[in-house]
């Protein structure tokens, strides 16, 4: 194999690196995994917000209960002093009749504020029990598309690995002049292909039909001569 002909293959080499770079930063996957990740965090938040909610709902609860605890104690207290025989006066039985009537009231009032703090915190319990299993549901797919990524981007290096290799071995195998003639010649060319291979009478690097003149230009000359493409001026191996 002549000297240009290897560095077709190391032109072979560059392009599959640059493909396998760009894909290993543009996997659909990532992009799927990155919009399933934002709507995890935006569903916790929700769940926060809800969570926060059903923390204050209860909060108040507890509060009143034990409201109602020291209402019915205290009823408790003035039935026994309205009935142990204690009273000297009728006078003296009425007020205590009038203030556990009173405290009975404030207790109906305070019972039917907790039934309906219950009534308010039951749909926003369901919220919070249907946003736990989606967001559930969503780490679970989340975990799937991230070990599917990791095995594509695995697959991805394993592949670059080996075609770094066999550029090591194909730059190993050139001169350092013939590597640097390359690399410029990349450069020159704006980092697209700079070497290609004639087939037929196509050029590999723009895919044009070369003319019969060219043909037999590039034809006739010595196998390590540099021709070039008269359409795009890449490196033309026959």
């Amino acid at each position: 194999m002549g000297d240009l002909a290897i560095l077709a293959d190391l032109q072979t080499c560059d392009t599959r690196l640059s493909q396998l770079r760009h894909r290993l930063g543009n996997l659909p996957e990532v992009r799927e995994l990155a919009a399933i990740e934002e709507d995890i965090s935006d569903a916790k938040e929700k769940l926060a917000q809800l969570e926060s909610e059903i923390s204050q709902i209860k909060k108040e609860q507890k509060r009143l209960e034990h409201e109602v605890l020291s209402l019915e104690t205290k009823i408790a207290k003035s039935n026994d002093a309205l009935y142990g025989g204690s009273l000297t006066s009728p006078k003296e039985a009425e007020a205590l009749q009038d203030e556990i009537k009173s405290v009975q009231r404030r207790q109906t009032i305070v019972e039917d504020q907790i039934i309906e703090l219950m009534e308010k915190e039951e749909p926003i319990a369901l919220s919070f029990a249907s946003g736990s299993s989606a967001v559930k549901r969503l780490e679970e797919h989340c975990e799937e598309i991230g070990g599917r990524v990791l095995g594509i981007q695995s697959e991805i290096e394993a592949e670059k690995s080996e075609v770094e290799t066999e550029r090591a071995r194909l730059v190993s195998s050139v001169t350092a002049e013939l590597v640097a003639l390359y690399d410029r010649q990349i450069v020159r060319m704006g980092g697209n292909v700079g070497v290609a291979r004639l087939t037929g009478t196509t050029c590999g690097a723009c895919f044009l039909d070369l003319s019969a003149l060219d043909l037999d230009k590039i034809r006739s000359s010595d196998e390590n001569e540099v021709t070039e493409c008269p359409e795009c001026g890449a490196f033309l191996v026959k």
